[in-house]
C-alpha cells in the first residue's frame, strides 16, 4: 500500500474510531447509587437530584432528547490502533446536515479533515499535488474508500447509541465525577454475536468474523454523563481491521456556535479514484 493508501486509511481508522467513541448521552445528573434500580429513569440517588436509567433504551431516549437540542460539540480525542497515537480535538455539528473539522496528530505527522455537505476533505503530512495540501472526495461515490470514510457521518451520538440498544446491555452504573462535574458512570457490554450491518459501530462482517475466530465474545463501552444529560467522556476499546482501537474521548461546548467550511479551492486536489 502506497503513501496516499495508508494516510487514507489511518484518517478512515481514526473517523471510525472517532465514531464509536460519539457513542454516549444519557441522563443523569450528579452521583446516583451503583446499578440503579425499577423502571427506566428511576431516581438513584435523590440527594444528587440526578436519575440513573437501567436500560440501553431508556438511555437511547435520552440522548436523542438531549443531542437533538445540541447539535453542536467540541471533542478531544486520545488512542490509537496497534501502537500507533492518534490524538486529535475538533467540532462536530450534527443532524442534516452533518459537518466536522478535526485536527490529528499521528506517528506519521499532522493530519487535518473537514467534512462539509457531502465532500470530505483531508490534509495529510505530504501533500499528493504540489500546492495543493488538501484532497477530496465525494462520500457519495461508489469506492471503498469513500464508503470506509463515510463512517464520520454517523457521530451522531443519538444514532450511535441506538446502536447498540439490541447488541448490549448496562452492567454498570455509579457515580463517578471528571473533571470536576458529577456524572453517571455507565458500562456498556457489547454482544459480539449481536452485532450485524445495521448495528455493528463502524464494523464489517470480516471485522466481526475475525473477532470472533479470536474468541472474542464481548466488549465494552464506558460513558460519563453530566446532570444536563450530555457526554462528558467516552472510552471504549473496539476490534476493528483485525487490530484494536482504543479511544477516549473528551466532550465539552456542546450546543455552542461552530463555523464550519471548505478550504480554498484553489488548495484543494481531487482524489484519485473518487
Amino acid at each position: 500500500m502506497g503513501y496516499l493508501g495508508k494516510t487514507a486509511l489511518l484518517a478512515a481508522t481514526a473517523a471510525a474510531a472517532l465514531t464509536l467513541t460519539a457513542c454516549n448521552d444519557s441522563a443523569a445528573p450528579g452521583a446516583p447509587a451503583n446499578g440503579g434500580t425499577g423502571a427506566t429513569g428511576t431516581t438513584a440517588d435523590s440527594s444528587a437530584g440526578g436519575q440513573a436509567f437501567s436500560s440501553l433504551s431508556g438511555l437511547s431516549d435520552a440522548v436523542q432528547h438531549t443531542t437533538g437540542s445540541a447539535k453542536t460539540v467540541h471533542v478531544k480525542m486520545t488512542g490509537g490502533i496497534a501502537g500507533q497515537a492518534v490524538n486529535g480535538e475538533g467540532d462536530y455539528q450534527f443532524g442534516d446536515p452533518t459537518a466536522m473539522q478535526f485536527e490529528m496528530k499521528t506517528s506519521a505527522g499532522e493530519m487535518s479533515m473537514r467534512l462539509v455537505g457531502n465532500v470530505m476533505y483531508m490534509k495529510s503530512p505530504q501533500s499528493i499535488v504540489p500546492g495543493k495540501p488538501w484532497m477530496k472526495f465525494d462520500l457519495g461515490a461508489n469506492n471503498a474508500l469513500a464508503k470506509s470514510m463515510d463512517s464520520v457521518k454517523q457521530t451522531d451520538p443519538s444514532k450511535i447509541i441506538a446502536q447498540i440498544v439490541e447488541a448490549g446491555d448496562l452492567t454498570g452504573v455509579k457515580s463517578e465525577p471528571v473533571d470536576g462535574q458529577d456524572t453517571v458512570h455507565y458500562t456498556v457490554t457489547i454482544d459480539i454475536t449481536k452485532l450485524k450491518a445495521d448495528n455493528a459501530l463502524g464494523m464489517d462482517a470480516d471485522a466481526i468474523a475475525a473477532a470472533g475466530k479470536a474468541g472474542m465474545k464481548t466488549f465494552t463501552i464506558d460513558m460519563w454523563i453530566n446532570h444536563d444529560n450530555l457526554p462528558v467522556r467516552m472510552v471504549n476499546e473496539i476490534p476493528m481491521q483485525g487490530k484494536t482501537v482504543k479511544t477516549q474521548s473528551d466532550y465539552s461546548d456542546w450546543g455552542k456556535p461552530v463555523t464550519i467550511t471548505a478550504p480554498p479551492a484553489s488548495e484543494v486536489a481531487t482524489l484519485p479514484g473518487s
